[in-house]
């Protein structure tokens, strides 16, 4: 199996919130697979308790150990699966690598019960932890070219170093937690190097190699002042079209006609040349497909411009009118991260305050959900008609533990003032939609 295909088959798994583990034993393959079918919404008054480890929205404690997400380095993942006669072993150990503490927390269980709170633990907290420890492999390759793991070194043109040989990253193999690589039309032994901290963020790093590979003497830092200025021109326009990506990307498949405005909408207002529009177009298509969220784009445009009130506002005007230009409307989800931008930015964007205000007079004039008429409440969950009683009690429980309040504590009162009002909102559509279908 390919890196590619490999990337591809755990995307496709995260996105049916499933935990695939491949294991070889004794020449026999093991598949396990887990389903996790209710979401698990993990709060500040609701935390996730697994034995002595307890996992709150922002931070962990075991034992007598606490620490911050923003404190965690690596994570490490191993499933060993083993059956003999009949009897179906299973040991998991979920392994946290802190700054500041000598040795890692090693949590291990071979409990059934507990299995799939510790899965569930363990997803939560790559996904929170997963730009963190994605920039520090990127780090490293723009830094030096290349970075290392258990096992050898990666270059950032796909070169893989190890037992004194060179191996390149197009010829590799993975099983579950291991990458098995042989040098093209040899019969000399391989190299094998360990997945087990970091397997999510390093099949990231994977793809980008194998799909943009670079000279390692060309992204170290021998030319300082190109990086520079690199950050200061071509950042500013990645970190515009990325934050244009998300806010497309928010509310679902991106549309044909929001593609149409975010073109629009780079040509007229930043004014770009042809050429220019060409990248556009490869940095949008790169930012749907990136693990990076729309939080690390817009927080290092501010950190870049934070002296430029002017510029911040003009920016949050810009991406409030290409979220809103493809269908004149605004979704939930498109709502929050204008909300998160503002937040970051430390200002409101006159725009987006303008609108909250109409609708807010709008919602007034029209009383409550219970005279919205089906389609508004499909609407405003973002399902279409025709839907199944099941698709709208899944879309609910989706948008629910997206937006709890309690998962955005850390962003500011403003943030969570926003996300109350929108879960109650949600609330009232999804029980006018009970009503509706006899649920």
């Amino acid at each position: 199996m390919s890196a590619e295909d490999l990337v591809s088959d755990l995307a496709a798994c995260r996105d049916n919130e499933k935990f695939v583990s491949r294991e070889w034993y004794s020449g026999q393959r093991i598949l396990v697979f887990m389903a996790n079918k209710d979401p698990v919404i993990i709060s500040e008054s609701a935390p996730l308790i697994i034995g002595d480890l307890t996992v709150y929205p922002g931070r962990l404690q075991y034992k007598n150990t606490r620490c911050n997400f923003s404190d965690i380095e690596h994570l490490g993942w191993r499933w060993f699966s083993q059956t003999t006669s009949f009897i179906n072993a299973r040991n998991v150990t979920f392994t946290i690598h802190m700054r500041r503490l000598p040795r890692p927390i090693h949590i291990s269980t071979t409990t059934m019960h507990v299995t799939p709170k510790l899965v569930t633990a363990y997803n939560f907290i790559a996904q929170e932890t997963v730009q963190a420890r994605l920039l520090q492999y990127t780090q490293q390759l723009e830094q030096h070219g290349c970075f290392a793991i258990q096992g050898g070194t990666i270059y950032s043109d796909g070169r893989i170093q190890g037992k004194g040989d060179t191996f390149h990253l197009r010829n590799a193999e993975f099983e579950a937690f291991q990458m098995s690589v042989k040098q093209e039309g040899s019969f000399r032994p391989g190299l094998n190097l360990d997945l087990t901290v970091d397997k999510d963020v390093l099949f990231s790093v994977f793809r980008s190699i194998l799909q943009n590979p670079q000279d390692p003497n060309h992204v170290r830092p021998a030319a300082g002042h190109k990086h520079r200025t690199r950050e200061s021109a071509d950042y500013f326009l990645v970190d515009t079209i990325s934050m244009l990506a998300k806010l497309a990307c928010a509310d679902g498949p991106v549309s044909f006609d929001e593609i149409a405005a975010i073109k629009d909408f780079a040509g007229k207002a930043l004014q770009l040349s042809p050429d220019r529009m060409k990248l556009v177009v490869s940095i949008f298509l790169t930012a749907k497909r990136s693990a990076e969220p729309f939080e690390f784009h817009a927080r290092r445009l501010f950190q870049a411009h934070s002296k430029d009130v002017d510029l911040l506002r003009r920016m949050l005007d810009l991406l409030f009118a290409a979220a809103a230009m493809a269908h004149n409307k605004l979704s939930v989800e498109e709502e929050l991260l204008l909300l998160e931008a503002e937040e970051i930015f430390g200002i409101a964007g006159p725009a987006f305050t303008s609108f909250r205000r109409a609708k807010k007079s709008e919602r007034n004039a029209h009383g409550h959900a219970h005279q919205k008429s089906e389609s508004e409440c499909l609407r405003s969950l973002g399902l279409a008609m025709n839907v199944t009683p099941e698709e709208i009690k899944l879309k609910y429980r989706q948008l629910v533990m997206q937006y709890h309040p309690d998962r955005v504590y850390h962003l500011g009162p403003q943030f969570r003032s926003e996300a109350e009002m929108h879960i109650k909102r949600i609330n009232i559509d999804y029980k006018c939609l009970c009503r509706k279908y006899g649920m």
